[in-house]
């Protein structure tokens, strides 16, 4: 309507900063809150599959890996976690074991991608609403009220040599 056209829509912005030594993975939460359940549709080995998943998380599993000339190669890796979590024995590096508290996972390698920046460079991440169900349509939007809210996600490459020598710098 002509009176919503003078309504200015402010976004709602979020900020994470990370720091991560090379090759030392991190994740990122793309959904404050897990669906209920939620029906991903999925290419895989040139053919359509798809998945349910009850209780459903979302996570982007971030890897930086520092380039011999000083450009960062970066990782992403979508994840869903899942259901409850269960607890599981683990090994530790001492040799004994622990109990460790961990949901069911399932990895989307074939969705993987990988960016590689230099010092002061940015990627922007984030999806066409459409198809609705899709992974991107759940890993990048959130409803808010009556409306879809579209999640973007900013990368940007500070000084990766400095901080591979642990003298990072928080502005």
């Amino acid at each position: 309507t002509p009176d919503d056209a003078d309504v200015l829509l402010v976004p709602r912005v979020t900020r994470q900063w990370l720091m991560r030594r090379s090759g030392k993975s991190t994740e990122i939460l793309t959904r404050n809150e897990p669906y209920t359940k939620c029906f991903i549709p999925y290419w895989q080995q040139e053919q359509w599959n798809a998945a349910e998943f009850k209780n459903a998380q979302c996570v982007l599993v971030v890897t930086p890996y520092l380039e011999e000339d000083g450009r960062v190669r970066i990782e992403f890796l979508p994840q869903i976690r899942y259901d409850t979590a269960r607890v599981e024995h683990e090994a530790t590096l001492e040799g004994t074991w622990r109990l460790a508290s961990r949901r069911p996972q399932r990895s989307f390698e074939e969705l993987a991608w990988q960016v590689t920046l230099a010092k002061h460079e940015m990627a922007l991440f984030s999806c066409l609403p459409d198809p609705e169900g899709s992974l991107g349509y759940h890993f990048f939007t959130t409803p808010a009220g009556d409306a879809l809210e579209q999640n973007l996600i900013v990368v940007r490459v500070s000084d990766a040599e400095a901080a591979e020598q642990g003298s990072f710098v928080n502005p």
